[in-house]
């Protein structure tokens, strides 16, 4: 995942899209999602967003991470919250 992390982000009709900054784990400690950090543009506003990570892997060779998902598609993913994650984080006190 170090190899990953700071890798461009590639759309199917948009190169660099955007920069891996973080990867999600499931409990048992598979990677369930990449956040992308990306810049304003036509395609919506800046900042973190976070896309499942495919079963196929990543390719440290690579030139970048290329997502499965075209610009008209990723309008469906919402902006990230990392304060969310933490709520819903089996770790997170439930006590009030």
């Amino acid at each position: 995942m170090n190899e990953l992390i700071g890798d461009y982000v590639s759309l199917k009709d948009v190169p660099r899209y955007g920069i891996v900054t973080d990867v999600i784990f499931s409990d048992q400690g598979k990677a369930r999602a990449v956040v992308v950090h990306r810049g304003a543009a036509d395609f919506g506003a800046p900042g973190p967003f976070a896309y499942p990570y495919p079963h196929g892997g990543f390719d440290p060779r690579a030139y970048d991470y290329p997502l499965p998902y075209s610009s008209a598609e990723i309008g469906r993913f919402g902006r990230f919250d990392y304060v969310k994650l933490g709520e819903l984080s089996r770790f997170a006190s439930r006590a009030k």
